[in-house]
């Protein structure tokens, strides 16, 4: 039993069950989080590194890249989704990205106003509700970050929806991406 202040100037090995009435630090170290105890990135699987059902379907759905599904509407062909490798020398691979998860257009013969494809990934409730926003103010934020790329120039457009509790729904657009 130690009674006052013990400093160690290494490292400490317990076994058993070890009990603090207090810590002082962030506890990054403890918990794997950044100092700030907030996760860096609410997408689980963002990095596109996990297909387990596999790297291409034709279908819709969730069929490739875990986490990510897609659905269709008015399309005159079903659009082909893959797990792709990420191109070296691009933006996204210096940033340390290998895969992507691409939505490759079936052969459409006329686009009308009701077309689209709906690209879906649901962020855990528990993750929005730890990640300090506080969606009821106006003045808390939280910060979507991902990488798009089209084989044509266009505005994209999203949306952030809550379905659990009061639904929720915040969208969003890309602004016009340039091809490639």
């Amino acid at each position: 039993k130690v009674t006052g202040e013990l400093q160690i100037t290494s490292g400490v090995q317990a076994t058993g069950v070890v009990t603090a009435t207090s810590f002082v630090g962030s506890g990054a170290l403890l918990t794997d989080l950044p100092a700030s105890g907030k996760p860096t990135n609410l997408v689980i699987n963002g990095a596109m590194r996990l297909a387990q059902r596999g790297t291409y379907s034709a279908g819709e759905g969730y069929k490739t890249v875990d986490r990510f599904q897609y659905y269709k509407s008015g399309t005159n062909e079903t659009p082909n989704q893959s797990q792709v490798d990420v191109a070296s020398g691009t933006p996204a691979y210096q940033a340390g990205f290998r895969k992507a998860y691409q939505i490759q257009n079936g052969n459409q013969t006329s686009a009308g106003g009701g077309d689209l494809v709906f690209i879906e990934q649901n962020i855990e409730a528990r993750n929005i509700r730890n990640s300090g926003w506080n969606y009821t103010d106006s003045n808390s934020k939280i910060t979507l970050s991902f990488w798009v790329k089209s084989s044509v120039a266009q505005n994209f457009y999203g949306q952030l929806v809550s379905t659990d509790g009061t639904s929720q729904n915040y969208p969003f657009e890309t602004g016009t991406l340039t091809a490639n």
